[in-house]
């Protein structure tokens, strides 16, 4: 397979505005050190995954409703969302008195 990547002059302008306006954002001044740093931090296994768990995640409406698109059981149902949520809630809680992955409770998801 083959991607052919189009990207406009119109598309340079709109990300370097988006950069510029999330320039003072904690999220932009990390990254933008990290990445222009010299010396690169080496990637662990385990550096990832706390990398990947402590990503921000922000549930907006245009999220949600992607995931309910794609759902294939009833919504409010016995396994709906609302099931969902109580297994990583009680995933989370778990791990704070085990000592166990964050990464697998925040995951974790239904299969099938």
């Amino acid at each position: 397979m083959d991607i052919q990547w189009l990207i406009s002059g119109e598309d340079v302008a709109q990300v370097k505005v988006l950069v510029e306006n999330q320039s003072n954002k904690g999220l932009v001044r990390a990254r933008r050190e990290r990445n222009l740093a010299k010396a690169k931090p080496i990637v662990t296994r385990e550096r990832f995954w706390h990398a990947m768990v402590s990503m921000p995640t922000h549930l907006t409406p245009s999220l949600i409703e992607a995931i309910r698109s794609r759902y294939a059981l009833e919504w409010h149902g016995i396994h709906g969302v609302s099931h969902w949520a109580r297994v990583r809630n009680n995933g989370l809680k778990l791990t704070a008195h085990t000592g166990g992955s964050r990464h697998s409770a925040t995951v974790a998801r239904p299969t099938g």
